[in-house]
């Protein structure tokens, strides 16, 4: 069997699913899959493609994104599948309503090779409602015909599946969480940057600190988690916001509230990280009260790391952390927030890797996801 994974881009700054498609690709090929990746290098440096290239065993065609960028357009992934795409028996696209989803969709038509949809949670409700113009237009113009097509929709969680609002595609949906590798935050296995670790270890000694880690984006909660943190610390003194992560538009709004309000020693923004270890080190609590969150890998991550979490009920993971009593779970309001907040400030959690650990084996092993993801490949095929 040879799968071809489509995705617009891998760049470290697009967040989790760049991420994950190296953990679905991996244990596919340690199970015999020939599986490819081909993308753009659109956010990407040549050092990092040839990085990635180096350290993967499976082959990752980088082709150059043109304009307009903001499509992630690429000629090169055109002719790529216009000579390659009869070779492969499945093609396995990840997000929706860009260049990779059309072009992959005029070839694979043609020559009626079945399609999977991985939707990276942009059938969300929230999403479907702040749909740009170009994105609507494309919805219009091909996606919605690719959906009728798409053999299969591959959702992570059953939040993603519930809040999805289309019948038609729940009614051809299969639910596979994301093969993770979670060796290394399991096992603290990081080399620490001795510069960041002094840097961070002043601004939060004799501080309780929570983190945000992940994308600086809207539908994150992040306004929320500024106006909820404010109100607990004006009850308690002495603590610490970090925001780590790519910008992706709320950058300037959370500079503007710690200017406003004068939090240059409480709030503290940093960008893009290789790893997050110097930061989960000095903190107390990993918060994300997203308004919609279709699996949210940095949580996974900061549990196996053993870092109690703070998230909202739109987040998929949330029944599991309430029912293994690993963290706190809010609704989307300051209110509620702010409550979780203040109680993590008297909850001393023990032991949430190991406790993690089992949960990670019993509902998110990735041996048993990927033989899942096989399985359904195998189903399209004969199907078509």
């Amino acid at each position: 069997m040879k799968v071809l994974h489509l995705i617009a881009d891998i760049s470290r700054k697009s967040g989790g699913p760049a991420k994950s498609i190296f953990f679905i690709a991996d244990y596919l090929f340690e199970k015999k899959i020939d599986v490819e990746i081909a993308t753009t290098d659109y956010n990407i440096t040549i050092n990092e493609i040839n990085n990635i290239k180096n350290n993967k065993l499976y082959p990752i065609h980088f082709f150059k994104c043109d304009y307009p960028k903001a499509w992630k357009r690429s000629k090169g992934l055109k002719e790529f599948l216009n000579k390659n795409i009869s070779s492969f028996d499945v093609i396995h696209m990840h997000s929706m309503y860009l260049y990779h989803n059309y072009i992959g969709y005029i070839y694979a038509k043609k020559l009626d090779i079945p399609i999977i949809i991985r939707p990276h949670g942009t059938l969300d409700p929230v999403i479907q409602n702040k749909l740009n113009l170009s994105r609507f237009i494309m919805k219009i113009l091909f996606q919605n015909k690719l959906n009728k097509h798409a053999k299969l929709f591959h959702f992570t969680s059953e939040i993603e599946k519930k809040i999805c609002v289309s019948r038609d595609i729940k009614n051809k949906s299969v639910i596979i969480p994301t093969p993770l590798n979670l060796e290394n935050y399991f096992n603290k296995k990081f080399t620490k940057n001795i510069t960041l670790a002094d840097d961070l270890e002043k601004k939060t000694r004799n501080k309780f600190t929570f983190i945000f880690y992940g994308r600086l984006n809207y539908k994150k909660g992040i306004k929320l988690l500024l106006f909820s943190f404010k109100k607990v610390l004006s009850e308690n003194k002495n603590l610490v916001l970090l925001f780590v992560g790519p910008d992706e538009g709320e950058k300037k709004y959370i500079n503007k509230f710690i200017n406003e309000n004068n939090l240059h020693n409480e709030i503290f923004i940093y960008g893009i990280q290789k790893n997050p270890y110097d930061f989960f080190n000095v903190s107390d609590y990993f918060v994300l009260p997203s308004e919609s969150e279709n699996f949210g890998l940095a949580v996974f991550e900061a549990l196996a790391f053993g870092l109690p979490v703070i998230v909202s009920n739109k987040v998929s993971i949330h029944a599991d952390i309430t029912k293994y009593k690993i963290g706190f779970v809010c609704e989307n309001n300051s209110l509620s927030l702010s409550k979780s907040m203040k109680s993590a400030l008297l909850s001393k959690f023990s032991n949430i890797s190991n406790i993690f650990k089992k949960l990670y084996e019993e509902k998110y092993n990735a041996s048993k996801s990927t033989k899942l993801l096989i399985d359904n490949y195998e189903k399209i095929i004969l199907k078509k």
